[in-house]
């Protein structure tokens, strides 16, 4: 879809994101919260590192660029990067859930997909380019919890 994008046009603003997170209920942290319901102890992954991205980080960055006209490719997550593992870590520290996680490898999940180990993507270039500041995975997964 990139591709076929940019040679369509030269005007385009496209954002590449990840581990997206918000509102809606199909997400990591609704089905973590759903899991711990339900289980007297969780298996979440060590080895799948990337960016937990909150929605409003998402629509924040998404207005401010198309207030500024602004065109091209670029990433936009939330900074700094996690392990699956960690970020649930960090909700229930964040919930007070008192709940054992056990750090396991991804295989023993036998996903249909395939799944990059190490995806963490630089929002640095959107960051200096806008002028903003991107909160870290943290302080939007705080933000997020507190609301919700």
């Amino acid at each position: 879809g990139e591709e076929w994008l940019k040679e369509e046009t030269e005007k385009f603003l496209l954002f590449r994101v990840s581990w997206v997170y918000g509102e809606g209920k199909q997400n990591f942290i609704y089905k973590l919260l759903q899991w711990a319901e339900k289980n007297p102890f969780l298996k979440v992954a060590y080895d799948e590192i990337s960016v937990p991205t909150y929605t409003k980080t998402i629509v924040n960055i998404t207005l401010k660029a198309l207030k500024e006209e602004l065109t091209g490719l670029y990433h936009l997550t939330n900074s700094g990067y996690a392990s699956r593992y960690e970020w649930a870590k960090e909700v229930f520290e964040i919930k007070k859930i008192d709940k054992f996680i056990k750090p396991v490898s991804s295989e023993i999940f036998n996903l249909p997909a395939k799944r990059p180990k190490f995806s963490p993507m630089s929002n640095k270039k959107i960051s200096k380019i806008l002028s903003v500041y991107i909160p870290s995975w943290k302080e939007a997964l705080k933000d997020f919890l507190i609301h919700h």
